[in-house]
């Protein structure tokens, strides 16, 4: 990533996808598929509370913490370094903004940069 993260402050933001929850027929938590400019995830239990709990309000340090309190055993700081790996990846894949600034709502895809090291 290459930079330190404010868990306290930054949003993460849902950014050019779709997404649903797939009926998982077992009463578990939802599972959410979310299809992007570069793929289709079918994101696993955890991945998928974190999904539901950006709501382009919450700063990860929020969702963090709810998550924590959920599974006990889990320090908030742990949960943060996983959700903050998790938005990397996505962020990566162009479906999410980690820090989003709503005076540059738009970003260069991931998806069509060209590697110029080649």
């Amino acid at each position: 990533m290459g930079y330190k993260i404010k868990t306290e402050s930054v949003v993460p933001y849902k950014y050019l996808c779709k997404w649903r929850l797939l009926d998982t027929n077992e009463g578990n938590n939802p599972i959410v598929k979310v299809a992007g400019v570069s793929g289709e995830y079918i994101l696993n239990e955890v991945a998928s509370e974190i999904w539901l709990l950006m709501d382009g309000r919450r700063t990860i340090r929020d969702i963090a913490s709810i998550i924590s309190k959920k599974y006990e055993e889990v320090s908030i700081s742990e949960v943060e370094k996983d959700i903050i790996e998790f938005l990397d990846q996505f962020e990566q894949k162009d479906v999410i903004i980690i820090d989003y600034n709503s005076l540059f709502p738009y970003k260069k895809l991931n998806a069509i940069r060209e590697d110029k090291d080649e």
